[in-house]
């Protein structure tokens, strides 16, 4: 009986050793980038101003996920987030985002409900992976807005081996430019500025010095 405490309490100390609290979103020098999620995303405006359903999402979706691959210095994630090194992984995001069924893809005209938190750091466990001793970033999509010209997006740290959600921060970006690809691109864009002007207030809050 005492050898299976003694196991029980390794196993719970090596838990509390390898957990991650919010103070690693600043002080860990690398991160995973999972990508864009739209997997509960709800695209708001009229129909005409979206195209074919099935386009956006075999064809967008993939597309707005790219740029930050295809122009790395516009779209820089260590730069914003200052981190040494991150490393791409958009596998899991992929998985999400062909799950998704696009009939409930649009929403003509009215405001969304906003998604509980609850139901964010649920759909977190999506990205589990055991082996990874990391911290996980993504971006989950509330909202396009094409009627108020918005993106609504919940950027999310986590604990990639155990899903724990450390920090989110649900910001606006506006969108803009030409064509359905780069107009949405903008608003990724300017939630990435706002992340990069807010890292010292949010690293303030969190106590971090």
């Amino acid at each position: 009986m005492k050898s299976i405490k003694l196991v029980l309490l390794f196993l719970l100390l090596s838990a509390t050793l390898h957990a991650q609290s919010v103070r690693d979103v600043f002080s860990s020098p690398s991160l995973i980038w999972y990508g864009i999620d739209f997997s509960k995303a709800k695209f708001v405006g009229p129909q005409e101003t979206w195209g074919e359903h099935q386009k956006i999402k075999e064809t967008y979706f993939p597309a707005w996920n790219n740029f930050v691959m295809s122009e790395p210095e516009k779209y820089n994630l260590k730069k914003t987030f200052r981190k040494d090194m991150v490393t791409i992984d958009l596998k899991a995001v992929k998985e999400q985002n062909d799950k998704v069924a696009t009939d409930n893809l649009i929403v003509t005209y009215g405001d969304v409900p906003m998604l509980p938190e609850a139901s964010i750091v649920n759909h977190v466990a999506n990205y589990i992976d055991p082996a990874q001793k990391s911290l996980g970033l993504v971006f989950v999509v509330e909202s396009f807005n094409k009627i108020k010209q918005i993106g609504l997006f919940h950027v999310i740290f986590f604990d990639v081996a155990t899903g724990n959600v450390l920090m989110i921060k649900t910001m606006e970006g506006d969108a803009g430019g030409f064509g359905l690809k780069n107009y949405w691109a903008k608003s990724f864009f300017n939630v990435l500025l706002q992340c990069e002007k807010s890292w010292g207030k949010w690293k303030k809050e969190a106590g971090v010095k």
